[in-house]
């Protein structure tokens, strides 16, 4: 990928598990609403992002990150999970909130050590509106799929997916770069 992000985009920088008494992760993304997105927001029409983490002891982990606009109140509303939502004034602070996004399963069972893995972040077809959903599966303006990114496991070295999808970690004496699958 090169420096610049596409009309619209979504992008999954890094990712770190954050296990310490249930499997959590925290995001490093970047998301760049198109036009058309950016419309159906501004509309009131809900965004839902699906969060897929497949854990390296081979469990699998969904959420959903949901973004909103209520022209009424004239504010944002992130929402993961079934958690309460968070309200923002400015669509471009509710894109960094979303950008980095923490996630919690606090009802799956602890890993043993570092929880691993890889994660992907998409929209949601299925949630959108019925005469959206069908252009959103084909149409490449609703194209928004980060592809599976390795988690690291933890603060000691955050491993982030670098050019053209390879992994550049920050402590190399620890890591190799390799490919990310």
């Amino acid at each position: 990928m090169s420096g610049a992000l596409a009309a619209q985009s979504l992008v999954v920088k890094q990712a770190i598990d954050g296990a310490l008494t249930m499997p959590s992760l925290q995001l490093a993304m970047a998301i760049e609403l198109g036009p058309r997105a950016t419309e159906a927001l501004q509309a009131g029409l809900m965004l839902a992002f699906d969060v897929d983490w497949e854990l390296d002891d081979g469990r699998e982990l969904h959420q959903s990150l949901a973004l909103r606009y209520s022209p009424l109140l004239r504010s944002y509303q992130l929402a993961v999970g079934n958690g309460h939502p968070q309200t923002f004034a400015l669509r471009n602070a509710l894109l960094a909130a979303m950008e980095n996004a923490q996630l919690r399963w606090p009802d799956a069972a602890a890993c043993s050590g570092a929880c691993g893995g890889r994660v992907r972040v998409r929209l949601d077809p299925a949630q959108l509106p019925a005469p959206l959903r069908l252009p959103a599966l084909f149409d490449s303006d609703w194209s928004f799929d980060s592809g599976w990114k390795a988690v690291s496991g933890g603060p000691g070295g955050h491993v982030a997916a670098g050019p053209a999808g390879r992994v550049e970690a920050e402590r190399p004496e620890q890591m190799t770069p390799g490919t990310v699958t």
